[in-house]
């Protein structure tokens, strides 16, 4: 069988090579490309961005009709996952199941957007799962 590897098809979220297909750029030298794009994965760090999510216990409105929010603070575990875009580009977070116990006040302008959150159980026997998810509006 004799073809070239953008004349085969198959979904990305499918196979691994579509993952192969998409770190390549030119036909030429498919082999060095890919060493070369692999390498540069291995290399490249990123500096996350460290919001705070929190959780809402209280709203109040102080004498200034300023309203404001006792929350706890949520840590973060993980992304939910990472291919095909990693879920924290589209702000999806597995959180531990503990909150911390200091409760803060802060403003209502300080909160950048709001989220939804997930309480899921996959088996009987596995503990249950918190995800967290933007809405989008």
């Amino acid at each position: 069988m004799q073809s070239g590897l953008k004349d085969m098809s198959a979904y990305c979220f499918e196979s691994y090579l579509g993952q192969i297909k998409s770190l390549l750029r030119s036909p030429n030298k498919l082999l060095a490309q890919y060493c070369r794009r692999i390498h540069e994965k291995e290399l490249h760090c990123e500096q996350k961005n460290n919001d705070n999510m929190v959780e809402i216990r209280e709203i109040i409105e102080d004498e200034d009709n300023e309203i404001k929010l006792h929350v706890q603070h949520l840590i973060i575990k993980k992304p939910v996952f990472k291919h095909p875009v990693d879920s924290s580009v589209l702000d999806i977070w597995g959180l531990k199941n503990e909150v911390r116990e200091k409760i803060t006040i802060v403003k209502l302008g300080e909160i950048k957007s709001k989220l939804i959150k997930f309480k899921i159980n996959f088996s009987i026997s596995d503990e249950e799962r918190i995800f967290v998810m933007a809405l989008l509006h």
